[in-house]
């Protein structure tokens, strides 16, 4: 933990002010996730964090995504981080349907959603996890470890 925590400072520190209140946001943000009531809104949260990042990513990398729905994609591959393509376009449907058209899981956000639904905002967070945890140059196992999974992973 005292590696990835160094590390992340090291690399917050090299980024310039803008970029460093986005990474800030993120984290907060990030931490924010778990306090939401309903699933669609710990969804909404998650989803901001994860476009965050990708922001941030495609600023300093210069990667980018030929569209929004590969963005996931193209984000864990530039970061060598594990993709599960089924879990990967469930985020993006709930997104869009969300974003879009105000429905959580082809009903109404507050009512009830699928099993699926309901394990979306815990993956995504997961995932999101990883992502951070790459993208502020930490190189140990965790971010190469399975985020679609109920299990812990330790750094």
């Amino acid at each position: 933990m005292e590696a990835y925590l160094a590390r992340s400072y090291e690399t917050w520190r090299s980024l310039s002010e803008d970029h460093q209140k986005l990474v800030t946001n993120i984290l907060y943000m990030h931490t924010r996730v778990s306090a939401y009531e309903w699933d669609w809104e710990q969804f909404s949260i998650a989803y901001m964090v994860f476009d965050g990042c990708y922001r941030f990513l495609s600023e300093r990398d210069r990667i980018g995504a030929p569209s929004h729905g590969l963005r996931i994609s193209t984000v864990l591959q530039h970061l060598g981080i594990q993709q599960n393509l089924d879990w990967q376009d469930r985020f993006v449907k709930l997104r869009n349907d969300l974003f879009h058209e105000s429905l959580w899981d082809t009903g109404q956000p507050g009512t009830f959603a699928s099993d699926t639904a309901f394990y979306v905002p815990i993956f995504l967070k997961s995932m999101n996890a990883r992502v951070i945890t790459a993208m502020l140059g930490y190189k140990g196992k965790y971010p190469t470890t399975c985020w679609w999974s109920l299990g812990q992973s330790s750094f």
